[in-house]
């Protein structure tokens, strides 16, 4: 499922719909596809008494890619950001099956309002975040 704020070029979009979602932190490995449900992750999400979550990057702002330097930089103010805000930060990485598009460093974030995922992927300039609700299943936010 997707909800959409602004039109995006069908391949950018297709790309973040069909991306690979991995969190790999604290011995929890686990992988999250838009759509699909994971027990992984509703197991994850009950044991820390949330129903929500957010995977987030500050990754290459609006698709275009920075020095990999500049991606870490914006990586750790969000982390900063999200120390704040989430019950329950874990380190993780977006992969697309087709290679096309290189990882990118991304954080689930448990216990973090939609409001504020929102948020924290406007200021980071993303065009898109995962936002994982009651129902457990992974959606792509256009932002």
């Amino acid at each position: 499922m997707t909800t959409r704020r602004r039109a995006l070029p069908p391949e950018l979009l297709r790309a973040y719909l069909n991306a690979h979602y991995h969190i790999n932190d604290r011995g929890i490995r686990l992988t999250l596809r838009i759509g699909e449900p994971s027990a992984a992750l509703e197991l994850l999400m009950r044991s820390q008494h949330t129903e929500a979550a957010a995977y987030l990057t500050a990754c290459n702002p609006h698709s275009q890619p920075l020095a990999p330097e500049e991606n870490q930089r914006r990586n750790r103010s969000l982390e900063r950001d999200l120390q704040a805000r989430a019950r329950l930060i874990l380190r993780g990485s977006s992969t697309d099956p087709r290679h096309l598009w290189p990882p990118e460093e991304s954080f689930l974030a448990l216990g973090l309002p939609l409001r504020e995922a929102r948020t924290l992927a406007e200021r980071y300039e993303q065009n898109a975040f995962v936002w994982i609700g009651r129902n457990k299943i992974p959606r792509l936010i256009l932002t």
